[in-house]
């Protein structure tokens, strides 16, 4: 599976050549968004070699985001990997930096909602803003296309054409 493949630790990317374009892919164990984009995209590229990628398991830092006391464990570490760009660090997300600098980032589903009403994305061409969706499979039913998409064009700008 792709994740055992470049999944690496937090500080180990402090060891990592700093010159080095990276792409990272924030993953959280109990994450069915993360479960869904693994089946439906990563998948698909588990036997291309691809340079400079890693994945990061969130759950040590994840877990204290509704925790009144420590929920700036979270926190931080949204804003070390500047994934804190949308809604306070969204999971599952792919980010390119280049010399250690944010560059782009992708985000799978976590559109934003206002009670069943889709009333946000990440993306501005979200064709579904507005629309209400009674459960998460019709959420999933709606979105997964237009995300898996924008997953495979983050793929193809950054990874399959090289850097």
């Amino acid at each position: 599976m792709i994740i055992d493949k470049y999944l690496i630790d937090v500080d180990t990317l402090d060891i990592l050549p700093k010159g080095q374009d990276k792409i990272i892919y924030f993953r959280w164990c109990k994450c069915p968004d993360c479960i869904l984009f693994e089946n439906e995209i990563l998948k698909k590229y588990e036997n291309i070699n691809i340079p400079n990628f890693y994945v990061i398991e969130v759950d040590e830092y994840r877990m204290y985001k509704d925790d009144e006391e420590k929920s700036y464990i979270w926190t931080d570490f949204t804003k070390r990997f500047g994934i804190d760009k949308y809604q306070g660090g969204r999971i599952p997300c792919i980010v390119k930096y280049r010399f250690n600098r944010f560059m782009d980032m992708m985000v799978y589903l976590n559109d934003v909602f206002d009670d069943n009403k889709i009333v946000g994305s990440y993306y501005n061409d979200c064709p579904f803003i507005g629309r209400s969706v009674l459960s998460r499979e019709a959420y999933y039913d709606l979105a997964t296309s237009f995300h898996n998409k924008k997953a495979d064009e983050f793929f193809s700008k950054h990874i399959l054409n090289g850097f």
